[in-house]
């Protein structure tokens, strides 16, 4: 057939391996517990096979990894009154804000020990969110000058996770090098199909146009990226639930680890939810693996912590995180008019970890045998801190 091998991997019982053709790529996926095969077909065009970054090792800064704030928004309005303004004190019995579906995105940083940068998402499509993500980038940076991101991975479209990109891309491209973005979308006609409304996919891959010489790749369970002293694994893409139909946007999220100086963070972005949709990502995870490819050190809480799905808290047991990333503006959000209080959540309530908040706050973990902790109250006195 001419096909050549270019990737093979084996986690658990699971097999995973990609072949190249001329202009073809065909990737198999077999997954041992449900006893299925996925035959997955790309044009090279589209994708690069590149996983490896060829680091030569040595670097020698801290590795860390920074959660940065997502409460941007006035809180003047009517949407954001204090709770005794608004008649929720009496329920809750908290003088707080509370924070509405668009005031929940997610961003993360991962600093390597070369200066250079791993970013996960970013947050909502504003000004103010690129600007803070930027502003965190050059602090940890030392610098506006050289600004390498050796990765920048999208969990998925939606716009409280990609759209800061999109206004970082319009502010600052040209201050920054972008080496490689890593993703895997569904197509805007499978979300159509589902009844989904489909994020603007082509304002996300304009963007990337505007990075030369960055690498797209549309990424796959199985494959594990080497980026500088990182290893990112790829563990659930959109692709493993086909065939079926998309009736759910935050079904396609992309699940992946990080790991780095000896510890494992996870990443579920959106996966998950309470919502009664016929494919349910977070149960396939738990079928496919078990708690040695899963189990990590650190969690970033699936959808904003949002969740209380029995599917959702099955995983976080067999992830069993000392640390948890929470990417929410606050402990009291309203969504789609009913009032949330996430300490009653899944992710709130996972036993033994430490809980961390989004909010308007930058926190800031210290990777290594001795993980430390440190949290700034926003993006200004972070940024200002020790200057």
């Amino acid at each position: 057939m001419g096909f050549s091998k270019s990737y093979g991997n084996t986690i658990e019982n699971n097999s995973f391996a990609t072949y190249t053709r001329d202009d073809q790529i065909v990737t198999l996926v077999y997954t041992a517990n449900t006893q299925v095969m996925r035959v997955i077909m790309e044009l090279t065009e589209n994708t690069s096979t590149s996983l490896s970054d060829n680091y030569d090792g040595s670097g020698s800064e801290t590795t860390t990894v920074t959660q940065i704030g997502q409460w941007y928004v006035d809180t003047s309005t009517e949407e954001h009154k204090y709770y005794p303004e608004s008649g929720l004190g009496n329920i809750f019995g908290v003088t707080k804000d509370f924070a509405t579906n668009y005031n929940s995105g997610m961003g993360y940083i991962i600093r390597l020990e070369d200066g250079s940068f791993i970013i996960v998402d970013g947050g909502y499509n504003t000004e103010t969110h690129a600007k803070n993500l930027y502003d965190v980038l050059v602090k940890q940076n030392g610098g506006e000058e050289g600004i390498v991101i050796a990765a920048w991975i999208f969990t998925h479209a939606h716009d409280d996770h990609v759209g800061a990109f999109k206004a970082f891309t319009t502010s600052y491209a040209d201050k920054v090098t972008v080496e490689r973005f890593i993703y895997n979308f569904p197509t805007e006609e499978e979300a159509t199909l589902g009844g989904q409304s489909s994020p603007n996919l082509g304002a996300v891959k304009n963007a990337m146009s505007k990075y030369d010489g960055a690498i797209i790749v549309v990424a796959h369970a199985g494959q594990v990226f080497s980026i500088r002293n990182a290893k990112v694994n790829i563990l659930f893409t959109w692709d493993m639930m086909q065939p079926c139909t998309l009736d759910y946007y935050n079904g396609c999220t992309m699940i992946f680890n990080v790991v780095a100086e000896g510890k494992t963070i996870m990443f579920l972005g959106d996966a998950g939810g309470d919502s009664a949709h016929s494919t349910n990502e977070l149960a396939e995870v738990v079928e496919i693996y078990s708690a040695t490819t899963l189990r990590s050190d650190i969690l970033q809480a699936s959808h904003h912590g949002l969740d209380t799905a029995k599917e959702t808290e099955a995983l976080y047991e067999l992830i069993a995180p000392d640390y948890v990333f929470v990417p929410c503006a606050s402990m009291y959000t309203k969504i789609d008019g009913t009032y949330i209080r996430l300490e009653e959540r899944a992710a709130w309530k996972i036993s033994g970890a430490e809980k961390y908040l989004a909010g308007s706050s930058v926190t800031v973990m210290t990777l290594g045998d001795t993980l430390s902790v440190s949290v700034s109250d926003n993006v200004n006195a972070y940024i200002t801190k020790n200057s």
